[in-house]
C-alpha cells in the first residue's frame, strides 16, 4: 500500500474498481491507562453497545473484518449479529507488539522509559528503532499494516464496503500512509483516534495500484 499512495485524486473512469474501507476503533477497555499492544485486555460493555448502537444506524457492509484481540473482536461480533454476519479475522489488524513495554503503565513508562524519544522518530536509529524492548519496530509494523490492507483489497468486488476493527495504531499507520506522511517525526501524535473512532477511506485500483482517500465527516464519537 503504501508504494501506491497517491499524491493526488486519482482519475476515475467508468470501468475502475472502487471500495470503501471503514476503519473503527476499538472501544475502552477495563484497564486503561497503559500501554496496550498485543496485551488482550476486556473491553467495557458498556462501550461496546454504544459503538455498536451507533454502526446500526450506518448502510450495511459487505463484510466484518477484526483483529483477533478481544477488544475489537468481542465489539465486531456486536456489529455483526443484528446482520447475521461471520467476523472475519484478520491477524494483520492487531495493535503493534510493544515488547517489555506492552501492558504497563503509561505513566511509569514515560518516567523510566525513553518511550517519548522513540515515539516522536521510530524509525531514528538515534532514538533507538530497535525500541521497545523484545517488541514489533515500527517498519515491521508498517508492513504488516501495509500487507493485511492489500489483502483485503485483493479480494474485494466494485462498490463494496467493508468494516475493518482494528485498533489506534493501525488506523494512523494507515493515514499516515494515505497522507504522504509516513516517517514524519512526530506525526503519529498529531492523530488523535478516539476509542470508537469511525474512520472513512475510498480505494481505486489503478495502473499503479491500490490509490486511497480519506473521506473527512462529522459524526458524534463514542469514548
Amino acid at each position: 500500500m503504501r508504494k501506491n499512495s497517491a499524491d493526488k485524486q486519482p482519475e476515475v473512469s467508468a470501468s475502475m474498481i472502487s471500495c470503501e474501507l471503514i476503519f473503527w476503533r476499538h472501544g475502552k477497555c477495563e484497564n486503561e491507562g497503559v500501554l496496550r499492544g498485543k496485551t488482550d485486555s476486556a473491553p467495557e460493555p458498556s462501550a461496546i453497545q454504544a459503538i455498536a448502537e451507533r454502526a446500526a444506524n450506518m448502510p450495511v457492509p459487505h463484510a466484518i473484518f477484526s483483529s483477533p484481540l478481544r477488544r475489537c473482536l468481542e465489539l465486531a461480533e456486536a456489529m455483526a449479529l443484528p446482520l447475521g454476519q461471520a467476523v472475519q479475522l484478520q491477524p494483520g489488524l492487531a495493535e503493534m507488539d510493544f515488547g517489555d513495554w506492552d501492558g504497563r503503565s503509561l505513566n511509569e513508562l514515560w518516567q523510566q522509559e525513553p518511550i517519548e524519544a522513540w515515539w516522536q522518530a521510530p524509525w531514528d536509529q538515534n532514538a533507538g528503532n530497535q525500541l521497545p524492548p523484545n517488541g514489533e519496530t515500527m517498519q515491521a509494523f508498517e508492513a504488516r499494516v501495509d500487507e493485511v490492507i492489500a489483502q483485503i483489497l485483493c479480494d474485494v468486488q466494485d462498490g463494496e464496503r467493508l468494516w475493518l476493527v482494528t485498533h489506534g495504531g493501525v488506523i494512523r499507520c494507515m493515514m499516515a500512509s494515505l497522507l504522504g506522511a509516513n516517517r514524519v517525526a512526530g506525526f503519529y501524535n498529531r492523530l488523535d483516534i478516539p476509542h470508537g473512532a469511525c474512520v472513512r477511506t475510498r480505494w481505486f485500483a489503478t495502473a499503479q495500484g491500490w490509490q486511497g482517500q480519506l473521506i473527512w465527516q462529522n459524526m458524534e464519537l463514542v469514548r
